[in-house]
């Protein structure tokens, strides 16, 4: 993972202002930023072959990474105002939903980005 490129994304996102989504949606806060620079520094920092995710900012305020990776797409959602990080895994035939609330929580996401879990 490229963190000079996740940072130039985060700072991109950290311009954007209310109502920039079709004239409504809220801009990320600069903590769920930094919750989100921190997610991937970590996730950087287990293993720094992991790909790059497409980061958006989302309606609400958030920001939403994402993985395609073995026939899976692997979202993380920081929500503003929570400290839990919602993880999606999507495969063809399942969902399936995690947490991450503690670095130790990183354990799960790390598996999925690194193809552990089937």
């Amino acid at each position: 993972m490229n963190i000079e490129q996740v940072n130039l994304r985060l700072h991109e996102l950290s311009k954007l202002t209310d109502g920039w989504y079709e004239g409504g949606g809220y801009a990320p806060s600069k903590e769920t930023i930094n919750r989100a620079k921190i997610v991937l520094l970590k996730v950087h920092q287990e293993d720094p072959e992991v790909t790059i995710p497409s980061i958006f900012p989302t309606p609400e305020g958030g920001i939403q990474m994402e993985w395609s990776l073995d026939g899976w797409d692997i979202e993380v959602r920081i929500q503003p105002e929570s400290e839990l990080v919602h993880g999606f895994a999507i495969g063809a035939k399942t969902e399936r939903e995690f947490m991450i609330g503690a670095s130790s929580d990183l354990h799960e996401l790390l598996a999925w980005l690194q193809g552990e879990v089937e």
